[in-house]
């Protein structure tokens, strides 16, 4: 396997890149959290080194998703893997660099996997009928609540203004893209750093621009951006 460089070196506790890939990707749910946990718990006296390890290797899979991961697993096991990612960009064990790739894989991670493979429905504004193929629906909420199940927010203090520069740009593009299921997840990612009926100007400015610019966009949608320009949104 034609495999990239390691920046730092392979952790001697780390399984090989072929092992983390496979067991994360065909776990059940609930036992990929232990894999992430293992690679980015600060409590853990290992985090740090074994942490770089792992956290590359997802960062291969975010560069290259279809190589990693759509041609080699279902779409159905990379949502459930999606749905319990490391967190790598806001890992305080790991070093700023690597946070700093994870932060610009997520450009090709978005646009690569998310916008071609994720059915655009939206969970706002689309009727129950065009809820998409099922293999797709945990893949589809992954992408939605990739916001979510991050541990990037606004007043964490394991962020600093990198962090929150790489977060606009992100969501920026997601804006951009020709899946509306992939504009609801910036919408929805957006709305959770407005602090509830406060401001955050540089991500309201983004769905102000976002709204003016899309003015035949899914009412659904649309309504979604006014709303979570307040904050207030689930």
């Amino acid at each position: 396997m034609d495999l990239p460089e390691l920046k730092y070196p392979r952790a001697a506790s780390a399984k090989s890149f072929d092992e983390w890939l496979e067991e994360k990707y065909t776990r059940s749910p609930d036992q990929i959290f232990d894999i992430d946990f293992q690679a980015t718990d600060r409590t853990t006296g290992m985090a740090y080194v074994t942490g770089t390890t792992y956290s590359e290797y997802a960062i291969w899979t975010w560069e290259n998703p279809k190589k990693w991961l759509v041609d080699r697993f279902s779409l159905e096991q990379i949502g459930q893997a999606m749905c319990a990612h490391e967190h790598i960009y806001v890992a305080p064990t790991l070093p700023r660099d690597v946070r700093d790739r994870a932060w610009a894989a997520l450009t090709p991670l978005f646009k690569e996997l998310f916008e071609p493979y994720v059915h655009p429905r939206l969970v706002y504004g689309n009727p129950r009928d065009e809820q998409g193929p099922e293999e797709s629906s945990v893949l589809h909420d992954a992408c939605f609540m990739w916001w979510d199940i991050s541990r990037y927010y606004l007043n964490s203090p394991d962020v600093d203004e990198s962090d929150h520069q790489a977060f606009l740009k992100i969501a920026g593009e997601c804006l951009k893209s020709s899946n509306p299921a992939v504009q609801e997840s910036a919408v929805h990612g957006l709305g959770e750093v407005i602090p509830w009926g406060g401001e955050y100007p540089p991500a309201q400015a983004l769905l102000t621009d976002f709204i003016a610019a899309n003015p035949t966009a899914n009412p659904g949608l649309l309504e979604y951006a006014r709303q979570a320009r307040t904050g207030q949104i689930q």
